[in-house]
């Protein structure tokens, strides 16, 4: 038995790497935001953006992990707005998300935000699964 209360879990599997991969080629969203600027439009935009920020900012989390941001793993970031959105945010918008996760973690510092994004995801297992196999697919980036 190791000495650590962790346990090992083997996230190079063949469905992470197919969802990485995935990701990577949906990580191409579109550079300007639509033409439209209904309020329905508006509404569903701030709606994507609350509901995408938790694990955009888990997954930027993992990216900057090792000190270094590689384009593969800001795509696969990409990807996985692109996935969870609909295609309703685009790269504006994300590098918003981006912003205020940087800003929130230079403030709280990494465990502080690992406290915030794990209160936001806790109560739902669908959610605490996303986050863990997009981490999962970011890290394999």
């Amino acid at each position: 038995m190791p000495d650590n209360d962790f346990m090992a879990i083997d996230i190079d599997t063949t469905t992470i790497r197919r969802l990485r991969d995935a990701l990577i080629t949906n990580g191409r969203l579109e550079t300007s935001p639509d033409e439209r600027s209904d309020k329905v439009i508006e509404d569903r935009l701030q709606a994507s953006m609350a509901r995408a920020a938790p694990f955009v900012e888990t997954m930027y989390l993992v990216m900057v992990a090792d000190g270094h941001e590689q384009e593969s793993e800001k795509e696969a970031i990409l990807g996985a707005v692109s996935m969870l959105t609909h295609g309703c945010l685009n790269v504006a918008e994300l590098e918003k998300i981006l912003h205020t996760s940087k800003q929130e973690i230079a403030r709280q510092g990494v465990e502080g935000r690992l406290q915030v994004i794990g209160a936001q995801i806790s109560a739902d297992r669908q959610d605490r699964e996303i986050a863990f196999t997009l981490a999962a697919a970011t890290a394999l980036a």
